[in-house]
């Protein structure tokens, strides 16, 4: 399709949206409650409609994802969809001030008001509702996005984080002299093997296909849970479960790694949550803290795994 060649054009109100529709001829062997949007020859990709109620739906290809109602009010519903076709077509059909764009895996609607006294400009963004339209009103002072997506993002704890890694900084400390002793080498898999033992090895090197990567997690917790006089060896397996994530014995990228999975291990702990204000949408950095793979982790380990219990709960 070419929106260049479509020429569909901006409907400022929903007069102007009931004139479109009355003015326009329904074509031969076609519904007459469904016309052209644009061009006579691109009526299967955008078609206007009137419903019974009185509503003009704006059609791209089957989906009403524009809809100017009888109060003058405007309804987006994008049917799940985030795609280019979808932000240009709600873009090139909506009023002046109204403009679509994709963020963070959602369509977001940005309004414009007057300019600010300083003339700066005068805009709000919101997540539009994925699966469900989402309402539009017309108001005295412009438009307003009743029921926009009211969302979170989350934050570092900063006291919380340092208090969650404190309590690792013995095996920090002993993967900074593992490193010291082997820079720059890569473990082979047989020492891994050795280490792990024949219970331990296939909990880590599956973990990207048909084991789960949370039993990864869990076997490293509870090594570097261990104390006593096994805990210089279990730091040992440990290392080698933490080699798994980094393949390379650089100590900046072991710490790297250790300090991602302590922060999804320790989620709580880490990191609170922020409501973001109306009109303003905002990325969440650590969204990835809170998906289904460290979900998946959490239901199967809601705790901390001792050394003793290791293996059991990996399993």
């Amino acid at each position: 399709m070419s929106y260049q060649r479509s020429e569909i054009r901006s409907i400022g109100n929903y007069a102007e949206a009931l004139a479109k529709w009355e003015g326009t001829k329904h074509i031969r062997g076609r519904a007459t409650d469904q016309r052209p949007l644009g061009r006579r020859d691109y009526v299967d990709n955008f078609r206007i409609l009137k419903q019974e109620n009185g509503a003009i739906q704006c059609l791209l290809y089957n989906t009403p994802v524009v809809t100017f109602t009888p109060e003058d009010n405007i309804v987006i519903n994008t049917a799940g969809f985030r795609s280019g076709s979808i932000r240009k077509f709600i873009d090139e059909v909506s009023p002046n001030g109204i403009s679509a764009y994709v963020f963070d895996k959602t369509m977001c609607l940005t309004i414009y008001g007057t300019p600010n006294e300083d003339g700066s400009s005068n805009k709000r963004s919101y997540r539009l509702k994925r699966n469900e339209p989402t309402l539009v009103r017309r108001t005295q002072t412009g438009w307003v996005v009743e029921d926009a997506v009211q969302h979170t993002v989350h934050k570092v704890n900063r006291r919380g984080k340092k208090a969650v890694m404190d309590r690792y900084q013995p095996f920090f400390a002993y993967v900074d002299a593992f490193c010291r002793l082997r820079q720059g080498e890569k473990v082979e898999d047989r020492e891994i093997k050795e280490a792990l033992g024949a219970q331990g090895y296939p909990l880590v090197m599956g973990s990207m296909n048909q084991w789960k990567v949370e039993n990864r997690y869990a076997l490293l917790m509870g090594y570097m849970a261990s104390t006593g006089e096994e805990q210089h060896v279990d730091y040992y397996k440990a290392t080698m479960v933490l080699l798994c994530e980094v393949h390379l014995c650089d100590a900046a990228r072991m710490r790297a790694a250790l300090v991602s999975i302590l922060s999804g291990t320790h989620r709580d702990e880490v990191f609170t949550e922020e409501a973001v204000a109306k009109g303003s949408v905002k990325k969440d950095a650590y969204a990835h803290y809170f998906s289904a793979r460290w979900d998946a982790y959490h239901t199967a380990h809601p705790q901390t795994p001792t050394w003793q219990t290791t293996l059991a709960l990996a399993g």
